[in-house]
């Protein structure tokens, strides 16, 4: 995906088919980008490369929605309960990037994430 509109069209497209009507891209957006703010403002204050790869999720109306700040930048969108993403993704840290994927695909069946932008682009996107 080499565009904004078309990335964004994904987004919506994953987030409605997994039954999240009332968490748009545009809220996904704001979010992701609090929490890349506050993440590298973390970095910035202990020394730490901003550029580093790491994964966030969001969980809402038992939806789980993943950003993964690497190149290319992904989201994955997956049904799941606040409770069981919580215990599978517990023993992994922000930076376990390969660790997250292997989970989405091996226990949520995504084997590919539902959109991907370059991160430059997705720096873009959030603004």
């Amino acid at each position: 995906m080499d565009d904004l509109s078309s990335f964004e069209r994904s987004v919506s497209a994953a987030l409605r088919q997994a039954g999240c009507d009332t968490f748009t891209a545009s809220n996904l957006r704001r979010h992701t980008r609090e929490v890349r703010d506050d993440i590298y403002a973390d970095e910035v204050a202990h020394g730490s490369d901003i550029a580093a790869p790491f994964v966030n999720f969001i969980i809402t109306h038992d939806v789980a929605i993943f950003t993964i700040f690497d190149d290319p930048f992904l989201v994955y969108v997956v049904p799941c309960t606040e409770r069981e993403m919580i215990s599978d993704t517990d023993a992994f840290a922000m930076a376990e990037i390969s660790e997250h994927i292997e989970l989405l695909a091996t226990k949520y069946g995504k084997s590919t994430p539902d959109a991907s932008i370059s991160r430059t682009l997705a720096e873009s996107w959030l603004g």
